[in-house]
C-alpha cells in the first residue's frame, strides 16, 4: 500500500517484550554453532519508513500524502517524541483511505505522524540493519494497536480482536478479575465486543508439546495473561520473567553480530571507541558487566569507559 507520495503504512514494532525459547549460540563466540536459543524481541509504535525509510538499498519513504493533497517531506524525528496518534482499527482505515495513504494528518490533528528518525539518531538499529536482514516490505498483521498485534506475535491470530481492551468494567479477565472489554471482528466483518480472554494454539504450546523450554519477559502482565489455559496454569507461574532479571545478569541469549556497537543514552551516541571488550575466558565463564555495558556485533560484553 503506497500512495504517489511514497508514504506507506508498515508494521508497528512493539515494546516492553522479550520471548526467549531454548532453541543463540554463545554470546562471547565469534561463529555460530548449534543454536541454542531463539529470541523474540518486539518493540511497537514505529512504522518502517520512521526508522529506516532513507536506509540506502531499502524500499522506503522520504515524503508523505496530506488529505488536502500537499506532499509533505518527512521532518526529523525528536528524541523524546510525545505525539499524540491513534493508532486504533478505525483511525489505521482513516488514515489510509482505501489505499491513497493520504489521511495521516486526519487522524492526529496535523503534521506529527510525518517524521523520520536518522542514521545518527538511532545507530544500533541502522547496525542490526546492515548486518542482519531488513525486512522493507514488512506489514502489520492488524492495522491497529498492541493487543491484538501481541496476540499475532504467539499465535498467529488475534481471536478477532482489534483494538486494545476499552474501560474498567463490563469484561472479566482470565484471572477471574474484572475487566473491560475488546472489540472483535468475524469474517463478515460484524463486530462484538467480549472479556480479554482468548483460548486458543500459541507458540509456547508447541514448544511444550515438542519438551522445548522458554521464557517470557515483561513488566506486567503481558499477552499471555489474555490466553485462559495459560494464564491459569503451570505455564504462567513457571515461565514469566521480569525485564529487570535480564539487565541485572549475563543472558546468554543476547546476542548481536557485526562490528563494535555503540549506544544512544539521551540522543547522544557512544562513540565505538569508549567500549572496551572483554572476551569470553578460557575457562569458558562469561565476565559480565552490568554498569553502563553493551554488546558489540560478535557477541562480545563491553564496558563503557
Amino acid at each position: 500500500m503506497r500512495a504517489a507520495g511514497g508514504f506507506k503504512l508498515k508494521a508497528a514494532m512493539s515494546l516492553g517484550l522479550l520471548f526467549a525459547t531454548a532453541v543463540t549460540f554463545s554470546a562471547c563466540s565469534r561463529a555460530p554453532a548449534a543454536i541454542e536459543h531463539t529470541v523474540i524481541i518486539l518493540q511497537e509504535n514505529h512504522t518502517f519508513d520512521n526508522y529506516f525509510g532513507t536506509f540506502p538499498g531499502a524500499d522506503g519513504a522520504t515524503s508523505g500524502l496530506t488529505s488536502t493533497g500537499p506532499v509533505v517531506p518527512l521532518s526529523p524525528m525528536p528524541d523524546a517524541y510525545q505525539a499524540s496518534l491513534c493508532n486504533s482499527w478505525d483511525c489505521a482505515i482513516q488514515a489510509m483511505d482505501a489505499g491513497k495513504m493520504d489521511g495521516f494528518d486526519l487522524i492526529s490533528g496535523g503534521l506529527a505522524p510525518y517524521t523520520q528518525a536518522t542514521e545518527q539518531e538511532i545507530p544500533n538499529y541502522w547496525e542490526y540493519a546492515r548486518h542482519f536482514v531488513l525486512a522493507d516490505r514488512y506489514f502489520t498483521s492488524v492495522h491497529g494497536p498492541s493487543l491484538p498485534n501481541h496476540l499475532f506475535t504467539v499465535a498467529a491470530q488475534s481471536g478477532g480482536a482489534i483494538d486494545n481492551e476499552f474501560g474498567t468494567s463490563g469484561g472479566t479477565a482470565c484471572d477471574g478479575s474484572p475487566s473491560g472489554t475488546v472489540a472483535v471482528i468475524d469474517p463478515n466483518g460484524n463486530r462484538r465486543r467480549q472479556s480479554p480472554c482468548f483460548d486458543f494454539m500459541t507458540l509456547p504450546d508447541l514448544l511444550e508439546r515438542a519438551g522445548i523450554s522458554w521464557k517470557y519477559y515483561i513488566d506486567g502482565d503481558g499477552i499471555f495473561a489474555t490466553i485462559r489455559h495459560i494464564r491459569n496454569s503451570s505455564m504462567w507461574t513457571n515461565n514469566r520473567g521480569h525485564v529487570g532479571a535480564i539487565s541485572s545478569g549475563c543472558s546468554e541469549w543476547a546476542v548481536t553480530g557485526g562490528e563494535l556497537a555503540s549506544r544512544t543514552v539521551g540522543g547522544q551516541r557512544t562513540p565505538p571507541e569508549q567500549c572496551v571488550c572483554r572476551r569470553q575466558s578460557d575457562s569458558g565463564v562469561r565476565e559480565c558487566h552490568h554498569a553502563g555495558s553493551c554488546l558489540d556485533f560478535h557477541g562480545r560484553v563491553c564496558d563503557l569507559r
